[in-house]
């Protein structure tokens, strides 16, 4: 009798690392100075998925700043300070990682290095058979692309493969990759 399921795709930014929280209270410390006001849930709900670039984007066009990139600077050192200090997997994951016999990748939208920072960082580097960023392809999540690039790549039966995601944009870039 075959496997139902051959491999695992995992998202990593709110799936494997809690890295996340991290960001957004760093953004939300860099934007107050600027008027930006919003608590850690609606500031998620409404920029949960998108990359760093969108989200500063947005904020720029609200409050009309006309040079975003000195916050930008400014988030990116303080990210970097506190991932140092803070970054660890979201609870249980790690065991769960270690524990899965079938085999996985990681799928995400952040920057390959990053990725491989944090995946040393946290002791799962070799629970994982290749890591895909989003710089891989023309378009990151929500679109398909990273999603069948990664199954192109390590030549996958979709029907037999699943995804493990956290936001609606994961989500969505999953479905329209006829993963489950």
């Amino acid at each position: 009798m075959s496997k139902l399921i051959d491999y695992i795709l995992f998202d990593f930014d709110g799936v494997i690392i809690d890295s996340e929280i991290i960001a957004t209270n760093a953004i939300l410390e860099v934007l107050k100075s600027v008027g930006y006001e919003s608590d850690v849930n609606t500031y998620a709900q409404q920029f949960s998925g998108m990359m760093e670039r969108e989200v500063f984007e947005i904020i720029k066009n609200q409050l009309k700043i006309k040079d975003i990139q000195p916050y930008i600077d400014e988030y990116k050192a303080l990210f970097w300070e506190k991932y140092d200090k803070e970054l660890q997997c979201i609870d249980g994951m790690d065991d769960l990682v270690r524990s899965l016999s079938i085999s996985k990748s990681i799928v995400s939208n952040s920057n390959l290095d990053y990725m491989v920072k944090s995946v040393e960082k946290i002791d799962l580097a070799a629970h994982f058979d290749q890591l895909f960023s989003s710089q891989m392809v023309k378009n990151p999540k929500p679109f398909p692309d990273l999603y069948n690039f990664a199954v192109e790549q390590l030549n996958l039966d979709k029907s037999k493969t699943i995804v493990v995601q956290d936001s609606p944009t994961g989500v969505q870039a999953a479905k329209s990759a006829g993963l489950k």
